[in-house]
């Protein structure tokens, strides 16, 4: 019996490349996957020459993905640190100002200081680095595996593919200032904020690869605008002005609908929203993330788990994740789960 078995694990083996292909392809299309081979009753079937006869390969996808009806609001849930991660690259110490999560858990990073942008796979290891010329500071997904990064001293936003894990340069669009924060506002649209000369800050919408309109211009004593999100919907923008400690949330005509401005918030940067619309703000100086309500409300001031100087901060909708990155600790990046 010891034979018959140690002749059947070997057949089991020979046959098991000829399912590889099928097993990888299903792997990438999916989140979790259960594998079981299902075999014949008889063993004289199993030390055939024929993989048909064996059995066959029965797959069972389990989506991580819950309809969002049946998940808890955002509002109600506990944020939970699940994972610090080093991102390492070069013997520079990085300075990672941009972060966005792409399709099959990927992460792209800009890197302020080296002048790069870096991609990682979905166990969070190094794929690819592309380097610009010029002064990067955020990124966005604009959709068909692209992204795209502000070159905020030459007045440019460079597209770039990330097709087959490889970044290469797609196109350049010319700003008319400054650009700092970007962020998607439709497959290949995007908003964009920033310096618009005479000590004036505001964003304008970028569409069909020019800029659409303008916001209403603030003067330098409003301070500078820096970082930028949108609602789900892409109605509504917020943006972050770290010189007034504030946030403000626009409409898409340019109009102010609210300003927040706590005591507590210092330096605000990064901006984010999760699937309820529930907006994420990110105070540097103050080491913590507000959550507010899509008018503007407070829900909590999440501290415990942050790491000094959060900067960037990027959302995965699917999950209920979210990833920061910081300056106390430069080459890890944090991720965070609400439960």
């Amino acid at each position: 019996m010891d034979i018959q078995k140690f002749l059947t694990d070997e057949k089991i083996k020979s046959q098991l490349p000829l399912y590889y292909s099928q097993v990888r392809e299903r792997y990438e299309r999916t989140d979790t996957l259960t594998v079981q081979v299902k075999f014949t009753p008889l063993l004289e079937s199993v030390l055939s020459l024929s993989s048909s006869d064996i059995g066959k390969l029965e797959t069972k996808t389990v989506s991580t993905y819950t309809v969002p009806g049946l998940r808890k609001p955002t509002k109600e849930c506990q944020v939970e640190k699940i994972e610090t991660f080093d991102v390492i690259i070069s013997r520079n110490s990085p300075y990672y100002t941009g972060i966005t999560i792409l399709p099959r858990d990927r992460v792209m990073l800009v890197d302020n200081y080296n002048s790069q942008c870096i991609l990682l796979n979905n166990s969070h290891q190094v794929v690819t680095k592309y380097k610009l010329a010029g002064s990067l500071l955020d990124i966005c997904e604009v959709g068909d595996e692209e992204v795209a990064v502000n070159v905020y001293d030459q007045n440019k936003i460079q597209i770039l593919s990330v097709m087959d894990d490889v970044i290469s340069p797609v196109r350049t669009i010319t700003t008319k200032y400054t650009c700092y924060g970007i962020a998607a506002a439709g497959k290949g649209d995007m908003v964009v904020v920033g310096d618009c000369g005479n000590n004036k800050y505001c964003w304008s919408l970028i569409r069909d690869k020019r800029e659409v309109n303008y916001s209403d211009q603030y003067d330098s004593l409003s301070g500078r605008f820096n970082y930028i999100a949108l609602n789900n919907a892409k109605t509504r923008v917020y943006v972050t002005v770290p010189d007034t400690n504030s946030l403000h949330c626009f409409n898409m005509e340019s109009k102010k609908q609210y300003t927040y401005s706590p005591d507590n918030l210092k330096w605000p940067l990064g901006v984010a929203v999760d699937r309820d619309d529930n907006i994420y703000v990110v105070g540097y100086n103050s080491c913590t993330i507000h959550q507010l309500s899509p008018e503007g409300c407070i829900i909590q001031v999440i501290t415990t788990g942050l790491p000094q100087y959060p900067w960037a901060i990027s959302f995965d909708n699917s999950k209920d994740t979210f990833i920061i990155t910081n300056v106390s600790e430069k080459q890890k990046l944090h991720i965070y789960q609400l439960k």
